[in-house]
């Protein structure tokens, strides 16, 4: 049993859940988003081993292919710039911690746009690292096609205003397949904003989680461990776990 203190009072945490998109290799049911290219596996195979126990291979040894950002996947300030920040540099208690989740789901968004007055209690945004934002998109099936359905996506004003008011926030994770509109003409404003490029050339020490599934978490404050491979690129597959908190 774990326990946890915050704001001088003490929890316990609940058994965690997943709150990442997966894939369904045995019946090929796998999200997307901006048309990429799906996850797709085959086996390795040389002149010594053959990767495939159903062609007589010793064990199963596959090469997978898939493009992250069609999947849950954290980014980084690398995912703008190759110069940027990337995960490796990225400290690891910023990617877990207590988190504030604000549930949207039942807001109809004019012009499909994500703004500051729909946030409620903004006094919680001071006491945590992470916040999440969860949409009508975790109600639908985990394995939706985004791809040109011109998904909500954050204002940018709202991403600055989040970046100057709140520098404490240093992992933003959200269900969305973006939080910049699916065509902007290659602005980026609300990443731009979010990783703090004005005042830092490389950005800041802070991450992204797109297509989070979030269906059935309430608002609330939890506790959020991501587990993203080791891999220093633009952007990696990541889980998400999520811990209720009971107070004690």
């Amino acid at each position: 049993m774990l326990f946890l203190e915050y704001n001088d009072k003490k929890y316990k945490l609940g058994e965690p859940r997943s709150i990442s998109r997966g894939v369904n290799i045995k019946q090929n049911l796998q999200p997307n988003a901006f048309n990429l290219t799906k996850f797709s596996q085959t086996a390795f195979q040389n002149q010594f081993f053959t990767g495939d126990t159903g062609k007589g291979g010793s064990c199963n040894v596959n090469i997978l292919n898939f493009t992250p950002h069609n999947l849950t996947h954290i980014e980084t300030p690398m995912h703008l710039k190759k110069e940027g920040i990337g995960l490796d540099e990225i400290p690891r208690s910023n990617l877990m911690g207590v988190s504030y989740l604000v549930d949207l789901s039942n807001i109809s968004f004019k012009d499909n746009c994500v703004k500051k007055e729909h946030i409620e209690q903004l006094d919680l945004l001071k006491d945590i690292k992470i916040l999440i934002v969860k949409t009508k998109y975790s109600e639908l099936d985990q394995y939706f096609d985004f791809s040109n359905t011109n998904p909500i996506h954050f204002d940018p004003k709202f991403m600055e205003w989040l970046t100057e008011n709140f520098p404490n926030i240093k992992l933003l994770i959200t269900d969305l397949p973006s939080i910049d509109k699916e065509n902007d003409g290659g602005k980026l404003l609300g990443h731009k904003y979010y990783f703090n490029f004005n005042e830092h050339e490389r950005g800041d020490k802070k991450a992204i989680v797109e297509l989070a599934y979030c269906k059935g978490v309430e608002s609330g404050i939890y506790y959020t461990i991501l587990t993203p491979s080791k891999i220093d690129t633009d952007a990696i597959l990541t889980d998400i776990f999520l811990f209720d908190l009971f107070k004690n």
